[in-house]
C-alpha cells in the first residue's frame, strides 16, 4: 500500500481526531494504542523504540533530541527537540502490517520564543500537515497534529521545526490500524489456544478412525 493518499484526513483537534480514528478501528474491533514514553528513563537520547515504534532524529546540535521531563505538565515524559531544521522520523514499518490508518501526537511549547513553522510528513516526502504560528504563543501551549487514512497505510511520519531557539515537546502518540497490534500476552494467548485446538482435532480423528483387523 502506498505510504499516503488524497483520502488522507489531517486533525488539529485531538478529540476529532480520536472520534474519528475509533470509529474505523471499531470497525475492526481494534483499540486506538496510546504511548507516553512512560517506561523511560530522563536523559534518554534517540533513536528509541517506544510500542514497535522506530524513533530517531537528525539532531546533534547542542545535543541529541532526548526523553525530559515537560515542566508544564508535572512528571510526564516527552520527546525533547531545540534545534533547527532537525528531523523526528517515526518509523511504522516495523509494527503488525507494516503501517497504520491512524496516527497523532501532543505538541507543547511550541512557538513561544519566537514565529515558527511545523510541518508534519507522512511517506515518501508528501507534506500532510503544516501549521504556521505568526506570533509567540504562551509557555506550555498544547496543540495537536494528527493524520487518518482508512484506506492506505503510513508507514513513516517526520516532523520538523523550523526555528533554532524554538523547543518544542512530542508526547502521547495515538496509533492503530485495522490490521491488529497484538499485545504479546495475547499473541501468546492466540499460540496456546491454536495448540490446544490442533490437539483436539487428533483425539476426535483418533476416535472416528475405524479399527483395524
Amino acid at each position: 500500500m502506498n505510504p499516503a493518499s488524497a483520502a488522507t484526513a489531517l486533525y488539529t483537534n485531538e478529540a476529532s481526531f480520536i472520534s474519528a480514528a475509533e470509529t474505523i478501528l471499531d470497525d475492526a474491533n481494534i483499540p486506538l494504542r496510546l504511548e507516553n514514553f512512560g517506561s523511560f528513563s530522563i536523559g534518554t537520547d534517540l533513536p528509541i523504540t517506544a510500542s514497535g515504534i522506530v524513533i530517531s532524529s537528525t539532531q546533534t546540535t547542542p545535543g541529541p533530541a532526548q526523553i525530559r521531563s515537560t515542566a508544564e505538565s508535572g512528571d510526564s515524559k516527552s520527546i525533547y527537540s531545540n534545534s533547527a531544521n532537525s528531523l523526528i522520523t517515526f518509523d511504522l514499518s516495523g509494527l503488525v502490517g507494516g503501517g497504520v490508518n491512524a496516527f497523532g501526537f501532543d505538541l507543547r511549547d511550541f512557538g513561544t520564543d519566537s514565529p515558527t513553522a511545523f510541518s508534519m510528513v507522512a511517506g515518501s516526502g508528501q507534506v500532510i500537515l503544516h501549521t504556521r504560528i505568526p506570533n509567540a504563543l504562551p509557555a506550555g501551549n498544547l496543540l495537536f497534529a494528527g493524520a487518518i487514512d482508512r484506506t492506505n497505510l503510513i508507514t513513516t511520519v517526520t516532523v520538523t521545526n523550523t526555528a533554532s531557539d524554538d523547543v518544542i515537546y512530542i508526547d502521547n502518540l495515538r496509533f492503530g490500524s485495522v490490521t491488529a497490534i497484538p499485545e504479546p500476552s495475547s499473541a501468546s494467548t492466540f499460540f496456546i489456544a491454536g495448540l490446544a485446538w490442533c490437539a483436539c482435532s487428533r483425539r476426535c480423528r483418533k476416535k472416528g478412525s475405524p479399527a483395524h483387523a
